[in-house]
């Protein structure tokens, strides 16, 4: 057998990480990157976006996301304080860009922006959260969550 060569880059962690939750300093997992917002993106993909199913999705990446030691003060915070999928998806692609040191904007040079794609199927949820992040001026993260679905569409 012909091997194609030797893959892989290897990455050191990212030194730590905090944000601010209402008044409580919740770090970040330094272990969770862009691959877990892909395998978050394919699994929310066939789910409605108000099922159980969904918000234990989003709980669980979650989880993943923010440091073991802070989960459950974070979890308790987001409850008292009403917070929903949408207060939590900003926070999500937040750690994502910061742990993988890779902004979702754009350059200012850059070309005028993705090229349109034609619907593959109905709608779904992950474009349901597509078209909540482009309403919220959110244009680059919907961009990293469009990019993971199609990914996982093409890997399909």
């Amino acid at each position: 057998m012909a091997s194609l060569g030797t893959f892989g880059t290897p990455r050191e962690a990212p030194e730590e990480q905090s944000f601010g939750y209402f008044g409580t300093e919740v770090r970040v997992n330094p272990d969770f990157g862009e691959l877990d917002l892909a395998d978050f993106m394919e699994a929310a993909a066939d789910l409605d976006e108000d099922s159980v199913d969904s918000l234990s999705l989003l709980k669980n990446t979650m989880r993943g996301a923010v440091h073991a030691e802070d989960f459950d003060t974070f979890w308790a915070t987001a409850k008292r304080n009403r917070q929903g999928i949408a207060d939590l998806l900003p926070i999500l692609y937040a750690v994502v860009e910061a742990v993988s040191a890779r902004p979702t904007e754009r350059p200012s040079d850059s070309s005028g922006g993705p090229r349109p794609t034609r619907a593959l199927s109905a709608v779904d949820s992950s474009s349901q959260v597509i078209g909540r992040l482009e309403g919220q001026g959110r244009a680059d993260l919907a961009l990293m969550a469009r990019m993971a679905t199609e990914a996982s569409a093409a890997s399909a």
